[in-house]
């Protein structure tokens, strides 16, 4: 508050998270716009399925009358910090709300790192949200190359994420499922299993930082925890993929991938056997790469939707001057 009173901006923009943030902008008066980096968190959407449990699309109405007992329990659960939000509330003069989710109403535009032809062909010409297009940030560690081996067998990517989920036991049971068949892998380990002791496999190569969009499209799948940018590159390239969710926003981006038809969803607890089996499903069926490929020339119109995204931030501004005047 302090900083905006001194700079006086027009329009704030700000992570969906940061509650602080949006009690600033409201006591203030000023337009905010909120940037989520992948899917939508909160359970204040009907025409997607709640984020967390990674459901598909209702396709009946017992699957509407799920996701809709989903949203009330997740918004019980957000309304424990009810309290504190309220006592923050009242130190900087704003009145109480009834339910902790109540604080994202005061935005007035909610803007997606994600596309809406990977969120279930959600609808973009209605409502205060508007897709921006996945967001392939490079990490700043990934500065490794690789190129893969050019032998007639397929290449394969394995990855689990760059921050720490205890995924080393799924990373050794992935690579024992691949020891015996007949392609080229990569294993890129990033921060959190930079200093993993993992076993050596005659084709499978183990680096400690190497970029995705470098080695993604020398691929005929990609073996992933399901993190949102893990997901998106393969699509991105028309490359399918098998997805273990670990947690987050991971069962949601793999439902996705489901739906699509661009790859397979398996328990971060599968054996070796179950995941060699979904490789070879994915590696052997061709639907896979097709609706992969499908998906990635839908995608390529993500800057369409990032032009509308900006538009709508300008368009705050346009607004409240026409008001003033």
């Amino acid at each position: 508050m302090e900083f905006a009173a001194e700079f006086e901006p027009d329009v704030i923009v700000s992570n969906e998270l940061l509650f602080g943030v949006m009690m600033a902008a409201e006591k203030r008066g000023t337009p905010l716009a909120l940037l989520t980096a992948n899917l939508w968190c909160f359970p204040t959407r009907e025409d997607v399925p709640p984020f967390g449990p990674g459901y598909t699309l209702a396709k009946s109405q017992s699957d509407l009358a799920r996701d809709a007992v989903t949203r009330k329990l997740i918004r019980k659960f957000f309304d424990a910090g009810l309290p504190d939000l309220n006592a923050a509330r009242a130190l900087v003069g704003l009145p109480p709300l009834l339910h902790t989710l109540d604080q994202l109403d005061v935005a007035r535009r909610i803007l997606i790192g994600a596309s809406a032809a990977f969120d279930f062909d959600a609808d973009e010409s209605s409502g205060r949200y508007a897709y921006c297009g996945p967001l392939f940030e490079t990490p700043n560690w990934a500065d490794g190359t690789a190129q893969m081996p050019d032998n007639g067998r397929p290449n394969v990517l394995i990855s689990f994420g760059t921050t720490f989920q205890d995924q080393k036991s799924v990373l050794i049971r992935t690579m024992a499922a691949v020891e015996t068949l007949p392609i080229n892998v990569v294993v890129t380990l990033g921060p959190a299993l930079a200093d993993a002791k993992l076993p050596k496999i005659a084709n499978v190569r183990v680096m400690a930082q190497a970029s995705h969009d470098d080695i993604v499209p020398q691929c005929a799948a990609v073996i992933c925890h399901g993190g949102h940018g893990t997901v998106l590159r393969p699509l991105k390239h028309g490359v399918p993929l098998v997805v273990m969710p670990m947690g987050r926003d991971h069962a949601d981006n793999a439902a996705r991938v489901e739906w699509l038809g661009a790859g397979v969803r398996l328990s971060e607890r599968a054996s070796s056997d179950r995941i060699k089996r979904a490789l070879v499903q994915v590696l052997a069926d061709e639907k896979y790469r097709e609706n992969a490929r499908r998906f990635a020339k839908r995608l390529a119109d993500c800057d369409v939707s990032s032009r509308r995204a900006a538009d709508w931030i300008a368009s705050l501004t346009r607004t409240d001057q026409a008001l003033a005047a």
